[in-house]
């Protein structure tokens, strides 16, 4: 049965930037709560890191759908990003067990759980080994989030790889060579900043990700899937399709204060859990992706 009530948390942000229109789309006769922790028009306010607050929330929109797209990469401190991603959770998941418990719980979690894993495309079944804070945190979160299956909720977690396409922000590189490339054409040209081109990333549409999300809430089963494109890709060819789509001579400058001491060479997904429960894959280009940021960039 189609859900009638759906909650979006994190609403203000760039992945529910795509997925709030496809849930209008697609599910026309569901009520839409969108939440944010900041007050903007169309959205309601709720810092989620607050269990009243979190409570107040799912008792007003008594959901069977939830989306929880809060906490975001910008806190950098262990505390912050504690506070952003594991205690916002753990105040949903137990609002929702006491308020709504039959509701089913899509949360977005990230690829920087697995941290360094060995070569070859990652699986669900890959032990966690997060390198870093941000990866810690999300590996937290979904300890977090799972856990409430022992108190009968339907939790599946989706593990983003790296996302491009309308929206992405500067914080990420694809926005980061997106961003310089449209203030460069209004200048007629220039140098593009950059740290290490020679890592590899698995990088997927945010729509096409926005797609995995909706899927998720509408089949499957309980626990956590990869949402990805299984295609591994150098940071070079990231910048080259950029380049590609600009529409002025730029060229390149390494830069060390982009430059990361504990990046992840390398990491590259598989889908197939996803794809065998859902029937999803991806779609859009990495090309056409890109040409897409840039667009988006360019409007700004």
């Amino acid at each position: 049965m189609a859900p009638r009530r759906v909650l979006v948390t994190g609403a203000g942000g760039y992945l529910a930037a795509a997925l709030v229109p496809m849930l209008r789309r697609r599910l026309p006769r569901a009520r839409l709560t969108l939440a944010a922790r900041r007050p903007r028009p169309g959205l309601r306010a709720a810092d989620l890191a607050d269990p009243a607050a979190a409570r107040k929330l799912v008792e007003r929109a008594r959901p069977d759908l939830v989306f929880h797209l809060a906490g975001g990469r910008g806190a950098s401190e262990p505390g912050a990003l504690w506070r952003d991603h594991v205690a916002a959770v753990l105040n949903v998941g137990a609002a929702l067990v006491r308020a709504a418990p039959g509701a089913r719980l899509v949360v977005a979690g990230s690829c920087a759980e697995y941290g360094a894993p060995p070569p070859g495309a990652v699986s669900e079944g890959v032990p966690p080994a997060p390198a870093a804070a941000y990866g810690r945190a999300k590996r937290a979160q979904t300890l977090a989030a799972l856990s409430f299956a022992a108190e009968g909720l339907d939790v599946r977690v989706a593990r983003l790889f790296n996302l491009s396409g309308p929206g992405t922000p500067e914080s990420l590189a694809p926005g980061a060579f997106a961003a310089q490339a449209a203030r460069l054409e209004r200048a007629g040209g220039g140098v593009i900043r950059v740290g290490d081109l020679r890592p590899t990333r698995d990088y997927l549409d945010v729509r096409d990700a926005a797609e995995a999300l909706l899927l998720l809430g509408l089949r499957g089963t309980p626990g956590a899937y990869n949402v990805c494109s299984g295609r591994a890709v150098p940071m070079s060819e990231v910048l080259r399709l950029v380049f590609a789509a600009a529409r002025a001579p730029m060229k390149a400058v390494r830069d060390p204060a982009r430059l990361r001491a504990a990046e992840v060479r390398g990491i590259v997904g598989s889908h197939a859990r996803l794809t065998r429960e859902t029937g999803w894959r991806p779609r859009t280009p990495l090309a056409r992706s890109l040409e897409d940021t840039l667009a988006w960039h360019r409007s700004r």
